[in-house]
């Protein structure tokens, strides 16, 4: 699998790491299907309406409408299966892809248990086969979710069979692929030496591909990254930048936001402004996923160069697309997922109606046969049975799938309204954050004003007047904006929580109600900070002084505990 590194929504507020490092496990599935050729389906003993709709499931699925893409499949499946023994060769390729591309299908609905059945059943029959590109499609696709699981421990039988099977067909850019799979995972296990020498035989079969040269050479950087080698990492990255820099924006980004976080570790700070402005003019280019990700990564390198201001407006350029996208994407998954289900269901449905009509039209013609005139008579009284029980039978059904359709919408409702709350607690971050850079920039006109007073000497006792009522205006409004003001606001969006906190615990100060407040916005330790302009270890020990006032055991969380607060006070 190549690894050229595409974006996902990952944030790391620890810069202990390369911002590549967030993006191995996500980016690692779809680089497992990307390095896949195309289907060969081998159409000319297949039936033409099979084939037409394996195409049209495939179409469906990379256009996002994954639900109509299981429905074609599993009718075909359905089809084939019920063939039995007499399936014909081309019959069971044809199924193997299906099988395949089900399990990728269920992948991106995330239901990974229905993915790795499909999988399976595709790889058990994929064995009667003489096809090994087609058993090495089905192994990265099997690779692909076990290591989206954290589950290891198949991973490694899995590649060495592919690359057995890869090498007796001399699929350069398989064995390079597989190559470099092994070495992220002997990176995972923290064995960075096998890592490296694991890529390098990868790039020995990649020499006439530029992408995955690029892919193989990031990985490496990553390596020496972790290793501390920032030397090797930035001289790696040159030449990765050197390699792609004629590509799109949405590729070249990547690329660009890792040499700019090596730079910042190693203080290169002439090295990193103009990278930083080229990556900034890049993003407008970008699509919004991609945007999401690097405004991530940029917090990540202002916080490592101690720019905490320019930090916190990347965090918040990250949220507000991030909420967009997820908004959407999950409302997507939650409809794409009732018609998978409800698709499902029709289709059980429909199979036990087919075997009832046949039961009951055998049993009647026996009757028929045997009883002749009495029999008729007792075969229209049957039919009436048979129908009021169908009916009755199909109003439970009915009302059933009613219930839990209702049980579903009311999930989605309870989801909305969270996405709501989130919302409003990105909004009222803003606000404390806005808060705070006014707050700042007051109290540096009050020093300079303070400055003025004591070093100019030509000034009257009216000027000097004047300019001391300018600080004391100053200094009001800071105490006022912090202190009444975000609490108003925070009291909007979570009634009565503060005021029941200082009730319950009166013990706690304005500033531990203020700092109580943070914690539930779900802020870090390091926001917190960067937020009241103090030190982080300053704000360890005043989360750890709160601990100890609210009494609450070391392994018990805050803002669980706020939380759990909350929900407490809407029950009652």
């Amino acid at each position: 699998m190549t690894h050229i590194y595409h974006h996902t929504p990952i944030y790391r507020h620890a810069p202990s790491g390369m911002a590549l490092t967030t993006l191995i496990k996500a980016f690692i599935l779809m680089l497992a299907l990307f390095s896949l050729p195309c289907f060969g389906e081998k159409q000319s003993d297949i039936t033409t309406n099979e084939a037409r709709l394996v195409s049209t499931a495939r179409h469906l699925a990379e256009k996002g409408e994954t639900a109509r893409s299981i429905q074609l499949l599993n009718k075909i499946i359905a089809q084939n299966h019920n063939a039995g023994n007499s399936i014909t060769q081309p019959q069971k390729q044809l199924l193997v892809q299906a099988y395949e591309l089900n399990g990728r299908n269920y992948d991106t609905l995330g239901d990974k248990e229905q993915a790795l059945a499909n999988l399976n059943n595709a790889l058990k029959l994929a064995n009667t086969l003489d096809d090994d590109e087609q058993l090495c499609r089905i192994y990265n696709s099997l690779f692909a979710i076990y290591y989206s699981l954290r589950d290891f421990e198949p991973v490694s039988d899995i590649l060495n069979r592919a690359l057995a099977i890869a090498k007796k067909a001399g699929n350069r850019k398989m064995i390079c692929t597989l190559y470099n799979n092994m070495g992220l995972m002997a990176y995972e296990q923290g064995a960075y030496g096998k890592a490296l020498q694991l890529m390098d035989q990868a790039l020995n079969y990649a020499t006439d591909d530029v992408k995955a040269t690029a892919s193989v050479l990031t990985n490496k950087a990553e390596v020496y990254y972790k290793t501390g080698d920032y030397a090797a990492t930035d001289d790696i990255l040159n030449r990765v930048i050197a390699m792609l820099h004629n590509t799109e924006p949405a590729l070249i980004i990547q690329p660009y936001l890792n040499s700019a976080l090596v730079k910042a570790q190693l203080k290169k700070k002439a090295e990193l402004k103009p990278l930083l402005h080229t990556i900034y003019s890049h993003l407008g280019k970008c699509p919004a996923p991609v945007q999401s990700n690097s405004y991530q990564q940029l917090a990540e390198i202002h916080f490592v160069i101690g720019d905490s201001l320019a930090g916190l407006r990347d965090v918040l350029h990250y949220e507000q697309i991030n909420d967009s996208l997820n908004k959407v994407s999950n409302n997507n998954q939650v409809r794409q997922l009732l018609m998978a289900y409800h698709a499902d269901r029709l289709k059980m449905s429909n199979n036990l109606l087919t075997a009832k009509v046949s039961s009951r039209t055998t049993l009647l013609g026996v009757s028929l046969v045997f009883l002749l005139i009495l029999g008729a008579l007792l075969a229209l009284l049957y039919r009436q049975m048979v129908k009021d029980r169908l009916k009755a039978k199909q109003i439970v059904a009915q009302q059933k799938l009613l219930h839990e359709y209702e049980q579903k919408e009311n999930e989605r409702q309870k989801q909305e309204m969270s996405i709501e709350l989130e919302h409003k607690n990105r909004q009222l971050t803003c606000y404390a954050i806005d808060t705070a850079a006014m707050n700042e920039f007051h109290e540096k006109i009050r020093n300079l004003l303070m400055q003025l007073k004591n070093e100019v000497t030509t000034m009257t006792d009216e000027q000097r007047q004047l300019v001391t009522d300018m600080m004391n205006q100053l200094l009001h409004y800071n105490d006022k904006s912090v202190l009444d003001d975000f609490r108003l606001y925070f009291d909007e969006v979570h009634p009565e929580m503060l005021k029941r906190l200082s009730e319950q615990y009166p013990q706690l100060s304005e500033k531990d109600l203020r700092l109580c407040a943070y914690i539930h916005l779900g802020m870090s330790t390091k926001e917190i900070a960067a937020l009241t302009f103090r030190e982080v270890r300053s704000v360890d020990s005043a989360r750890n002084r709160l601990r100890k006032k609210l009494d609450l055991p070391t392994e018990e969380s805050l803002q669980q505990f706020f939380k759990s607060f909350e929900q407490q006070l809407k029950r009652q």
